[in-house]
């Protein structure tokens, strides 16, 4: 009997465990974001666009040596686009974030780092959540000139 419902209670331990899971990702390459010396930080229209992370993201640009630049400024910089998504759960909380780094003459993507919570979440500290990624962005040596 004990054998009938040891692959079902494996299949549910897996599921609870993977939905447990945080996930952050870069997608780069090696100096992809090198040719640029000023950037402006932006959220998208849909997206309520968090002031502390809109900040924290300055900050992170303004350590990497890149001068920050108003959003819509003239000729050729990168332009960081965030788009946040939060959720209730007692207090809100940063569900996911996707910071597009773009070239603002031509529209192209450069670079993308997001993340993502999960089904079991935590509430994270989003100043901690942007860190993160450009640090896994400078793992890429996206920004290396």
């Amino acid at each position: 009997m004990f054998q009938r419902f040891l692959p079902i209670a494996l299949l549910m331990s897996l599921g609870l465990l993977s939905s447990c899971s945080t996930t952050n990702r870069a997608i780069a390459s090696k100096g992809a974001l090198a040719g640029y010396r000023t950037a402006s930080v932006e959220a998208r229209p849909e997206d309520s666009g968090d002031a502390g992370i809109l900040q924290e993201i300055r900050t992170e640009l303004s350590r990497r040596g890149y001068g920050i630049v108003q959003q819509g400024a003239p000729g050729r910089h990168l332009v960081a686009r965030i788009g946040d998504t939060w959720r209730w759960d007692l207090v809100m909380y940063l569900y996911s974030l996707e910071i597009e780094f773009i070239d603002s003459s031509t529209g192209a993507i450069a670079a993308v780092a997001d993340y993502r919570n999960s089904a079991f979440h935590t509430f994270p500290d989003r100043r901690q959540v942007v860190r993160d990624l450009f640090a896994q962005l400078d793992a890429k040596g996206v920004f290396a000139k």
